[in-house]
């Protein structure tokens, strides 16, 4: 399938990531450029808070994104890891890792696929990073949800989000509502925050 193809999957596949605006820079030699505790919260919040109480959440990653988690916090939480990497096997569960809530799979439209129908008990699919897993990732998704970060620091950035594809295929929800319903399990209602020496909200972008 080619790099342009659009699927659909049944379950919503929905990156998470924080954003330097207005150039959507991600990161600086790998690394966060900021720490910001409730952008953090709400992270893990909506990544881990299902509707349904029986179902839980997948998180899907790059290797180096795994490898950036400080080993204490890996795997994160009540959610099913999955690590991408072009050397893994297809789809391994927890074996290399010694985790059983870790899965290592070889590309992202199979750990998507795999996701989506052989896992009754996964709600939706978070993919949380890197750079190239997100920017390989829009045509799968349904949603992104977007933390807008502005800031008078000055902040060097050398990652960014694939803004073309983003305008191209999505669009900010204009209603405030419609953020507020989308994330509305994790009790979250209200999406601008100021921390320090960062402004930032919380924005939720539809499939056109």
């Amino acid at each position: 399938m080619s790099a342009n193809s659009t699927i659909r999957f049944n379950k919503p596949v929905v990156p998470i990531v924080a954003c330097l605006m207005p150039e959507f820079g991600i990161g600086f030699q790998g690394k966060l450029p900021w720490r910001l505790k409730k952008e953090m919260k709400y992270f893990k919040d909506v990544t881990t808070i299902t509707n349904d109480k029986n179902k839980k959440n997948a998180v899907v990653m790059g290797r180096k994104t795994w490898l950036s988690i400080p080993s204490k916090f890996r795997p994160l939480p009540d959610r099913l890891n999955v690590i991408l990497s072009r050397s893994n096997p297809e789809w391994e569960i927890g074996t290399k890792e010694g985790e059983e809530n870790v899965v290592m799979a070889n590309s992202i439209e199979s750990a998507l696929q795999r996701l989506d129908t052989d896992f009754d008990d996964i709600e939706r699919i978070y993919i949380i990073g890197g750079g190239e897993v997100y920017n390989s990732s829009y045509q799968y998704c349904s949603h992104l949800l977007v933390t807008e970060i502005n800031t008078n620091k000055a902040l060097q950035m050398d990652t960014f989000l694939n803004t073309e594809k983003i305008y191209q295929l999505f669009r900010k929800a204009s209603d405030f509502d419609d953020w507020k319903q989308f994330v509305f399990d994790t009790g979250y209602t209200e999406n601008k925050v100021i921390e320090g020496d960062y402004s930032y909200s919380y924005q939720l972008y539809k499939r056109k």
